[in-house]
């Protein structure tokens, strides 16, 4: 790939010009040191090394000019875990004071990016080639630095005005699509979810995706960048809650357009500049909105669907409810309270059920969802049996009671599962326990390889909440959460809520609750998503 490809386009400095050269020598510097390893874990294929050095020289660049993506970074990572540099960083006063490119930061960056490239590296911090390999790229990059001129077109592009959203929205696309920090992130996304190079794809990842820069998405790292007030910097941070709703235009005017939410029946008010042609009065359009300077914005792709009657739209709403719950709670304020109401309630059920406990243990799958029927079977005929009865009769379904699946995965394994109630999130199951409990149980000695991987599995899992993983770690202990990755001679308990954040950011975000609704007439009739 050519080097300027992801620079921003028609943004020049004066610096620019001696980057390519710089990572093209940094690679063949890179392809010498590889001979010097101990061992192969960190030496890369030649396109991966290409990768490597374009990334490392865009971080020097950064550094050098002060552009604000890897200070935004270590911004977050001083208020999360009072540390900039947090696992490879000891002290966070001790790093490096005065020198910007300095081997702290290189360590740390390229202690994360391995795995980027690597997804299924598990890199030891304190790897005796990992040192090496920084020491030689640190001094590399800043014999190459020293003398070249402070001036970037990235951060030319990057202080441009953000008055309108839109403005901000094409900052955002050239982060995540294209800065050292995140094109990668963004090509595992695609390939892990299989989804196509599109604009709902790119969307969905710069809104709310999180990724292994603890836990921080693009959103994040763009608002702490930008010279912006702190108000705004919230408002941009909240795109992850987008309003994905079907929307009927009820006022065109030159740049802004009105419509009327279907689903909340809520106006908005969009500005959508030049293009509040595209439409047309009574129109439905199906689509995301986001927040900018107290407007709307669309935000990926929007859906023309016609003049729809009263009748058809009430069809989308109830559809909404039913089965897009996690996303109406966003706007739906009284349905999302209901919903966290009937989460608390199945959570009292499940503790009185099962005499006090919040987490149940089971040999094997088939037990397992065999006592989850026999629990929704006396919640069905102590309190929903009326009510459930009702609505059967209302909507012509054939069965008496709510039915209960799980997948082939789950009901085939045997060597354990364990079953979590989460007072906020719902029931959380987590198969082939057994492994995680014997690995737990060993307080970081002599785990077996089996043992490792599933403790790394319930870390890595977006399924598994960090309330589970702390009821765990109270019952078992913590220790061998961080030899799983290898973090043997550091503060586990530290490292605990640092894995947490990087591998389960999501959780960390304002979160509503997995219930979906049957309808608005039996609101009180919730199913658990988990």
């Amino acid at each position: 790939m050519d080097f300027n490809f992801h620079r921003p386009e028609g943004f020049t400095g004066k610096g620019d010009r001696y980057l390519h050269n710089i990572s093209r020598e940094l690679k063949r510097y890179l392809l010498r040191a590889y001979q010097d390893l101990d061992n192969s874990t960190l030496v890369l294929p030649m396109k991966k090394t290409e990768i490597l050095s374009s990334v490392c020289v865009e971080l020097a660049e950064d550094l050098h000019n002060d552009i604000g993506i890897w200070r935004s970074y270590e911004q977050y990572n001083k208020v999360l875990f009072d540390n900039t540099l947090p696992v490879t960083l000891e002290s966070a006063d001790n790093d490096d004071s005065g020198v910007l490119i300095s081997a702290t930061r290189i360590h740390h960056f390229l202690w994360v990016f391995y795995a980027v490239i690597n997804p299924d590296m598990i890199l030891c911090p304190d790897s005796i080639d990992l040192h090496h390999l920084t020491i030689g790229i640190a001094d590399f990059l800043q014999d190459k630095f020293i003398g070249l001129p402070k001036d970037s077109g990235v951060k030319k592009y990057l202080v441009q005005n953000d008055k309108y959203g839109w403005d901000v929205k094409k900052k955002l696309v050239w982060l995540g699509k294209h800065s050292y920090m995140f094109r990668h992130c963004f090509r595992n996304y695609v390939n892990d979810n299989n989804r196509k190079d599109d604009i709902t794809t790119t969307d969905d990842f710069l809104c709310q995706e999180n990724t292994e820069w603890s836990g921080l998405g693009v959103i994040d790292i763009l608002a702490a960048t930008l010279d912006i007030t702190a108000s705004q910097c919230s408002e941009l941070r909240s795109w992850y809650e987008r309003h994905a709703a079907c929307y009927r235009i009820v006022k065109v005017e030159n740049d802004i357009v009105s419509a009327l939410n279907i689903i909340n029946k809520n106006p908005y008010t969009i500005r959508t500049g030049s293009y509040s042609s595209l439409f047309t009065l009574h129109e439905c359009i199906f689509g995301s909105l986001v927040p900018w300077n107290g407007e709307w914005y669309w935000s990926g792709e929007q859906r023309n669907c016609g003049n729809l009657s009263e009748e058809h739209m009430q069809e989308i709403r109830n559809d909404f409810i039913l089965k897009t719950s996690n996303i109406i709670y966003r706007y739906c304020d009284d349905l999302a309270q209901k919903a966290r109401e009937c989460t608390m309630q199945h959570y009292e059920d499940f503790v009185q059920f099962h005499n006090g406990k919040d987490l149940i243990l089971y040999t094997d799958g088939l037990s397992m969802a065999a006592n989850e029927e026999k629990r929704y079977r006396f919640l069905f005929e102590s309190r929903l049996k009326e009510k459930v009865s009702d609505f059967v009769k209302e909507h012509g379904l054939k069965g008496s009671k709510p039915g209960m699946s799980f997948p082939p995965n789950v009901l085939n394994c045997n060597n354990g599962v364990a079953l979590f109630s989460n007072k906020e999130e719902g029931t959380e199951f987590f198969i082939n326990f057994n492994w995680v409990k014997d690995g737990l149980c060993r307080k970081g000695i002599n785990l077996t390889e089996d043992e490792e991987d599933a403790i790394r599995q319930l870390i890595f899992s977006n399924a598994i909440s960090p309330e589970f993983v702390h009821r765990l770690v109270n019952e078992y202990g913590h220790e061998s959460i961080g030899t799983s990755f290898l973090l043997h001679d550091k503060d586990d308990k530290s490292c605990l809520y640092y894995l947490l954040r990087r591998y389960k950011g999501h959780f960390y975000r304002k979160r509503y609750p997995c219930l979906a609704f049957a309808s608005e007439s039996s609101q009180e009739t919730g199913t658990d998503a988990h």
